[in-house]
């Protein structure tokens, strides 16, 4: 019993390791920025909203921009509400307190990067906040917020003139996601904890199979006799299972 469950813990171990890496080669070597994005906006309490988002295999990118209380300037600003931003995009986009208990006009905005495969199990995000003086000077404003999670490579995407056109020729950094989704990193745990199982085990299960229909010690090779344990190593033996096995 406790070699089972030291070698499902050293399973599991190894499949978060195995979930991390391939989010973060997902974040480094897939490019979803090549890929339309989609727009939306809205109007929520005293708050108005502008997201885009990507969606591909393996990852999500979802940019939102909030102002708060509505005014006349930020309905000129941020295109007139046309929907409701999808809960599955909202869930990660959570305005930070200094945005909800502002008294002033402020500005939020949030990037945030979903990687993994076959779910997405990592995220990283940028924040920024813009105060009222700040936010008539915006476009001084470097466009991509600060990192809150991930971890900046030094490295950029290209983004693409065709699906982007107001920002031809402009970059995006890659960034290595931190924070666990936990329901998509658990379940690719799981995963890749259990083909690695069969990538350990099957040899094994194969080589006992060859040697119990030679007649041998699953264990050790050595003829398997007539005894209840092998003579050789001590490994208890069905021996009907072995001479059904014959």
């Amino acid at each position: 019993m406790k070699r089972i469950i030291v070698k499902t813990t050293v399973l599991v171990i190894l499949g978060a390791i195995v979930n991390v890496a391939v989010a973060w080669g997902c974040a480094l070597g897939h490019n979803i920025f090549n890929r339309a994005p989609a727009h939306s906006s809205g109007t929520a309490g005293d708050e108005i909203w502008e997201a885009t988002w990507i969606s591909d295999w393996g990852a999500v990118w979802v940019a939102t921009s909030r102002v708060r209380p509505i005014s006349a300037d930020a309905i000129a600003y941020i295109n007139p509400p046309r929907a409701t931003l999808d809960a599955s995009l909202s869930r990660y986009q959570k305005p930070s307190d200094a945005y909800t208990s502002a008294d002033a006009e402020v500005m939020e905005s949030c990037v945030t990067e979903l990687r993994g495969w076959p779910f997405v199990s990592l995220y990283s995000q940028g924040r920024h906040l813009f105060t009222a003086n700040d936010y008539s000077m915006m476009q001084r404003v470097k466009a991509v917020p600060p990192l809150v999670a991930g971890i900046d490579t030094g490295l950029t995407w290209q983004l693409s003139g065709a699906t982007w056109p107001r920002a031809s020729g402009a970059t995006w950094p890659r960034v290595l996601p931190t924070r666990p989704i936990w329901h998509g990193f658990a379940v690719n745990t799981i995963f890749y904890a259990a083909i690695l199982w069969l990538l350990f085990a099957a040899p094994g299960l194969v080589r006992r199979r060859r040697r119990l229909k030679r007649g041998l010690c699953p264990a050790c090779a050595y003829p398997a006799g007539d005894g209840a344990t092998c003579t050789e190593c001590g490994e208890p033996l069905n021996v009907e299972r072995v001479i059904s096995v014959r």
